[in-house]
């Protein structure tokens, strides 16, 4: 949509008190743009009077009347920072003992960042130049242009390449490492190299000049990191007047500029918090600053406001990415401990939120210690004190579980702990219990497990607000076996870069819900918006001892007047398999396709294809049979700017208006291939299909003469022993014959049965108020009803 049509709907939808901001802030540029041309510095010695209160000026004032910034530097109190600082000292020990590897992580990186290598993305480490040219984008060897900032566009891949990768190095989150090594050494050429980097990229970013004036979230990041090396160099010989005052330089038109732009109305998500966040910590921690008291109060403010707003009552943040909502986390947990460190006694509700947030990453990690790739991924972090992988989150979650006094005290022990809590912070006893189903209900993602099994599935809203970093994932499902990935969401890989790849990935065809070939709804032109915005919700869900049941629908409508509605029901067999069944209708015919991403081998066989991981493999067939699916190459992107190799399996429909489709999903953990399941006593399994469409597993040691079955279950598993015994696991069902005998019957059709019959006892896990009608002929001892009742909100079932 162009500038000229976003004005006019906000003029007709009222929205004046946006419009009144943006308005002023294009009068602050104005006022920047002169500034900028005029060669101006805020910083300049004669503006200090004005920068900087009389109280600081002439507490600091030396006998040549100078103002002695690198003593006030010094004078800093740790006991207003992080817990880490406030014995710094304990850094070496506390490595030695719970993360001795990191230890020399941080002293190679710190050797590489003295030699001019600075660590983005996958890449490692990136040379920019010496001295660094902070303007070059270093995948494409592209310089942003050098002219005040308001002319840059650096959405533009031409112009400035990808302008994350030209940001990044400018978060200047290469402090940690040198502050660590530093600490961890006493060697002052780290101390040096961090003043002389800040002190060159001062003068290479003058006042409002150049891409990094662009967002105001750098900002946040830059000062962080800036404060952070504060600290850490407190006692260095380099911080010396020089390098104070470029400090100071940085820190007060980081909070000018901060103050002037936030992201009010434009992505006012995590860029909001982390600017937020950003003001606080300058407004707090640096007083001098005449400003500060304003910046601090504003910043703590909208913190709180934005905390209530972009926080979903299940602790999912709104934009429904696990990478924006582990920044979120970031800055909340970063937010309340230094609230608390200054003297505010924080209430039980803020700090409920930031346990809800930290419950929500601890319920979405993945049996391998990862996280799913939902919405958009960026690289980022608050806090790079040690650098794991992209989407792994367990350094912030321990450091935040440790704080909010919740999990489990043998838990991984990182940098981010010490420094965020402190060596001795106070947590629970015990590990959290682990949840047969867990359904985040505001959120719509639902994650299912067993011993060996995972599974999680999206289906809640389209995003928050304008969903920049929202991805057509709806009905997507990751799925995990024995802790290996087997089949997932392929990742973000780039925003501005490459159009086509951004698309792609956030796309529709990337995702393995139902889908309308050839009917994509993202703006083409625009990498963060979206031609329309479907909301997805969870209808039923349920869980047994055995298994798992969740129902996710939703509505999409074209401009062109095509209209479709999706459901996807899922039946997870714990420790076995998932069967998944999938109904499209839609008002004029079309095909349908479902696409698979895995970063494991694809084999086709005559019945199934098998994805081959490293040692496990799953097998997925379709029922009714599909066109043949087909198998392509794809991009796994666990990291920004990063393309894996992975695979694609591909089912399309004939042109229909309406479809039910069963895949049936068969997990084999540790599976010696040499050997078949027939080997081990019992067949692979068979699929009964009907006419009508209803597709039923079966695994038998009877002969099929022998078990006579008949049910009208939409689709399920049914289990036979040769002892007699049943156990069937059936959805939209009524009733159930093996052998001729009928077992079970409801009088209405039920979502989700668990059915079990032992000898002469039937056991039947089922829905609330399910009334049973008695079977004549057939005696029991025993009939034991287990309701389960659809979840609101968060909602654990345990086994």
């Amino acid at each position: 949509m162009s500038k000229v049509k976003k004005l006019l709907l906000k003029l007709a939808t009222g929205q004046f008190v946006e419009l009144a901001s943006r308005a002023r802030e294009e009068i602050i540029r104005k006022q920047e743009r002169k500034h900028h041309g005029a060669n101006g510095d805020y910083f300049d010695e004669k503006n200090w009077k004005q920068i900087c209160t009389a109280q600081f000026l002439d507490g600091h004032r030396q006998a040549d009347q100078s103002v002695d910034l690198a003593t006030a530097l010094r004078s800093k109190s740790a006991n207003k920072f992080f817990p880490g600082f406030d014995d710094v000292s304990e850094f070496g020990e506390y490595l030695a003992a719970h993360c001795p590897r990191e230890r020399e992580r941080i002293l190679s990186t710190a050797e590489g960042i003295l030699n001019g290598e600075f660590p983005v993305f996958h890449y490692g480490r990136v040379k920019l130049g010496d001295p660094p040219a902070w303007n070059l984008e270093a995948r494409a060897n592209v310089l942003a242009p050098e002219r005040f900032y308001g002319d840059v566009d650096y959405l533009s891949a031409s112009e400035v390449g990808d302008s994350k990768i030209v940001w990044e190095p400018s978060r200047m989150q290469f402090v940690y490492e040198l502050g660590q090594s530093f600490l961890l050494t006493g060697k002052e050429r780290y101390a040096a190299h961090f003043y002389d980097l800040i002190n060159h990229w001062n003068r290479r970013n003058r006042d409002y000049h150049g891409i990094n004036f662009c967002s105001a979230l750098e900002f946040a990041f830059r000062a962080n990191s800036v404060i952070w090396g504060v600290y850490f160099f407190q006692k260095s010989e380099s911080l010396n007047q020089q390098a104070a005052r470029d400090t100071y330089r940085l820190l007060y038109i980081s909070g000018r500029f901060l103050a002037d732009h936030l992201s009010r109305y434009f992505s006012p998500n995590t860029h909001l918090l982390g600017e937020a966040y950003g003001l606080f910590l300058i407004g707090t921690l640096f007083p001098e600053f005449r400003e500060a008291e304003k910046w601090r109060s504003t910043g703590h403010k909208i913190m709180i406001q934005e905390m209530r707003r972009q926080i979903n009552g299940d602790g999912m943040h709104a934009e429904l990415s696990t990478c924006y909502h582990a920044y979120a986390v970031e800055f909340v947990l970063s937010f309340l401990i230094l609230c608390e460190r200054n003297g505010e006694d924080l209430t039980e509700d803020k700090r409920s939120v930031l346990r809800r947030m930290a419950e929500v990453l601890h319920h979405l990690q993945q049996p391998n210690g990862l996280w799913p790739h939902i919405g958009d991924e960026d690289g980022g972090r608050l806090y790079f004190l040690s650098r794991p992988m992209s989407h792994n989150y367990r350094p912030i979650l321990h450091a935040t579980q440790r704080f909010v006094g919740i999990g489990n005290s043998e838990s991984e022990q990182t940098p981010e702990s010490f420094w965020l809590t402190g060596r001795n912070s106070a947590i629970s006893q015990g590990s959290p219990s682990r949840y047969v189903l867990t359904i985040l209900r505001s959120s719509g993602i639902v994650v299912a497990r067993s011993k060996l099994m995972h599974a999680v599935l999206q289906a809640g809203p389209f995003g928050y607000r304008d969903c920049p970093h929202s991805h057509a994932d709806h009905l997507h499902m990751d799925l995990s076996v024995n802790g290996e990935a087997m089949i997932v969401d392929p990742g973000t890989l780039c925003y501005t870069g490459d159009k086509n790849l951004r698309n792609f990935l956030r796309g529709s065809k990337s995702h393995n819900g139902p889908r309308l070939l050839d009917c994509e709804y993202y703006d083409g032109d625009d990498p963060f918006s979206w031609q329309a915005k479907p909301d997805c919700q969870v209808s039923d869900c349920y869980a047994s001892k055995h298994a798992s049941f969740f129902v996710a629908e939703y509505k999409l409508k074209f401009r062109d007047g095509l209209e479709s509605e999706f459901c996807r029901q899922v039946l997870q067999l714990n420790d076995h398999g998932w069967m998944v069944n999938d109904r499209v209708i839609t008002n004029r015919p079309h095909s349908i396709g479902w696409d698979f991403a895995t970063p494991c081998a694809i084999e086709e066989h005559d019945e199934y294809f098998a994805l081959v991981g490293k040692s496990n493999h799953l097998r997925i067939r379709c029922h009714p049979k599909l066109a043949e699916g087909e198998i392509s190459e794809g991009i796994i992107s666990n990291d920004y700017d990063s393309a894996g190799v992975g695979r694609r399996l591909r089912f399309v429909s004939a042109p229909v208006t309406g479809i039910s489709e069963t895949f049936t999903i068969t997990a084999f953990p540790h599976l010696d291939r040499s050997k078949s399941r027939e080997e081990k006593g019992t067949s692979f399994g068979r699929i009964q299909d009907s006419v009508d469409g209803r597709t039923v597993y079966i695994e038998s040691r009877m002969t099929e003469e022998e078990e006579g079955l008949f049910s009208d279950a939409a689709f399920g598993m049914i289990l036979l022993y040769s002892n007699g015994e049943v156990h069937a696991l059936l959805c939209r069902v009524s009733m159930l014959q093996v052998g001729g005998r009928m077992i079970f019957e409801s009088e209405a059709e039920l979502a989700f049965a668990d059915v079990r019959l032992t000898g002469d006892t039937l056991t039947a896990a089922v829905p609330a108020g399910t009334v049973l009608r008695p079977v004549p002929g057939i005696k029991y001892d025993k009939i034991e009803l287990k309701p389960l009742q659809p979840v609101n909100n968060v909602r654990n079932l345990r086994n």
